[in-house]
């Protein structure tokens, strides 16, 4: 028996339906997993009385979090003295950071001189066209970053 759309709700929705088979459904939402009870399909016998549950869980969204921490070797320096700074990433995420890559950059101070770099394997000097050193910013390609993906950087 084909019925007609009914709106139905959280505090029940009562329909009569004549014996034979049977099938309740709900338009899909890109933003819920729908479950059905064991009684939204079958076949019901006169006088009989079925429950159909439909459950909307919600689709938590999937993002990518950077997590991006930078230390340097000591707090205080002399000039002549070397300073190593290290920069951690990490996706801290459940997302792929994607789309033209993940841009790292770091603004040398003026009061400093960039004599070297190190990266780690999964990171790229420079971004795209751009140097990895312009006389004044440094840049990084960490191109996609997985969830639980880490990088680290030392200059």
């Amino acid at each position: 028996m084909f019925l007609p759309s009914f709106t139905g709700d959280e505090a029940d929705t009562v329909v009569s339906l004549d014996a034979g088979s049977y099938s309740v459904d709900e338009m899909a939402d890109s933003g819920y997993t729908k479950t059905h009870s064991a009684d939204c399909s079958g076949t019901i016998l006169p006088g009989e009385s079925k429950i159909c549950t439909i459950t909307n869980d919600d689709i938590k969204p999937t993002q990518c979090i950077l997590e991006i921490t930078k230390a340097v070797s000591s707090a205080t320096a002399n000039p002549g003295d070397i300073l190593t700074y290290t920069i951690n990433i990490a996706n801290i995420g459940d997302a792929d950071c994607t789309d033209s890559g993940v841009k790292i950059i770091n603004t040398v101070d003026s009061q400093l001189e960039y004599l070297s770099e190190t990266h780690s394997s999964n990171l790229e000097a420079g971004y795209k066209t751009e140097p990895l050193f312009d006389g004044t910013t440094l840049k990084w390609n960490a191109n996609i970053r997985n969830p639980a993906e880490t990088a680290e950087i030392s200059w």
